[in-house]
């Protein structure tokens, strides 16, 4: 304790100078480590919502080309179907007319 009381004015003021630069440092480092973290925060974020989007676009897309191929399947059938009652429409006119013939 003495020896701090024997010490000049200039040299407190000097130690107390000395003290609060090193204190304004450390907050400059820790303000800049902080500002790194939020940076980093951020382009996590963003990276997660660019795979999040690109997951619903993939998802979407398959949904587009599941719901196109049962269109097509749909179609299909429908003109199977109209095939198949022309055929028999078809049958049925040829046996009437053969029918009639035959009387």
């Amino acid at each position: 304790a003495l020896a701090q009381k024997a010490r000049k004015p200039v040299e407190v003021k000097a130690l107390k100078a000395a003290e609060a630069a090193r204190k304004q440092e450390a907050l400059k480092l820790e303000e800049k480590m902080r500002r790194k973290e939020v940076m980093r925060d951020r382009a996590v974020a963003v990276k997660e919502a660019k795979q999040k989007l690109e997951e619903q676009k993939r998802r979407q897309m398959l949904l587009d080309q599941q719901r196109k191929q049962d269109q097509m399947k749909k179609r299909g059938e429908e003109i199977a179907r109209k095939k198949r009652e022309r055929d028999e429409e078809a049958k049925r006119e040829k046996e009437e007319k053969r029918r009639k013939l035959e009387l």
